[in-house]
């Protein structure tokens, strides 16, 4: 049986231990998402996202969360952020989050070109990662937050792109190669997909040894357990264990600078 050494690029854990009003993979905690690991993983970290208006997020109470698990953390960038990006951010940087995440949707607000430069200005600023959610209805025609990447890209930051463009994975793959402070997070993408021709361009840039791509869970959406038979199509197409293990934890512990 193969085991999958894993860093998790995408956890969500909570303060209050809810996720909205899901049901599965609850209470939303790490003990919750230890259940999965075994026997098919060995677990050797992860990044722990926040998220706004969900779980009693606070950046307190989140930072506590991955304080208690040694595991790093990015902030969730909430309402209250928004009125004053540049304090809200150095607060965020003197807590001891490695960077922040922006969800658009959860914060119910328009995604406008000039806020993602405001962010990735003053997290340039502060030395923090900029994490974006790329998640779009699938029967969107075009993606509308590509092409506002392109006016970020050139900062000296690091962006993780989450979710990795979902159906438009290969859209917003073809962007990142030529982009070294660009990763992406194949979270929920490479689950709800599987299926599907996605799937297939996935495997293929993996297979293409691109240091630009991860893995990640979006616990509680699914658990590891759940990736087992998708993890083992991408070994069944990638006969060399060095390429996998740089999809499954190597590229996203040199990104991160934890080696």
């Amino acid at each position: 049986m193969n085991k999958y050494k894993i860093f998790d690029m995408n956890i969500h854990l909570t303060p209050d231990k809810t996720f909205m009003e899901y049901e599965l993979n609850m209470p939303c905690t790490f003990n919750t998402y230890q259940e999965s690991i075994k026997p098919s993983f060995d677990f050797i970290g992860g990044l722990i996202v926040g998220l706004p208006n969900v779980g009693s997020y606070s950046h307190n109470k989140q930072f506590k969360i991955s304080k208690k698990i040694n595991c790093p953390a990015l902030a969730a960038i909430t309402n209250s952020c928004l009125k004053n990006i540049d304090s809200s951010l150095k607060k965020i940087k003197d807590i001891g989050f490695i960077g922040v995440k922006y969800h658009q949707r959860l914060l119910d607000t328009p995604f406008s070109s000039n806020l993602l430069k405001d962010l990735a200005l003053f997290c340039e600023k502060h030395d923090l990662i900029l994490a974006i959610c790329t998640y779009e209805k699938e029967s969107q025609k075009e993606s509308k937050i590509l092409p506002m990447l392109k006016d970020i890209s050139s900062f000296n930051i690091k962006i993780i792109l989450m979710h990795s463009g979902g159906v438009r994975f290969l859209d917003f793959y073809n962007f990142s190669l030529s982009k070294k402070n660009i990763i992406l997070d194949t979270s929920f993408t490479l689950k709800r997909y599987e299926d599907t021709g996605v799937i297939t361009d996935i495997i293929q840039a993996i297979k293409e040894d691109c240091k630009r791509i991860v893995f990640g869970s979006d616990f509680p959406d699914y658990n590891l357990g759940d990736y087992k038979k998708t993890l083992g199509k991408i070994s069944s197409f990638i006969e060399t264990q060095s390429i996998v293990e740089n999809f499954t934890y190597k590229n996203a512990l040199n990104f991160l600078a934890l080696e």
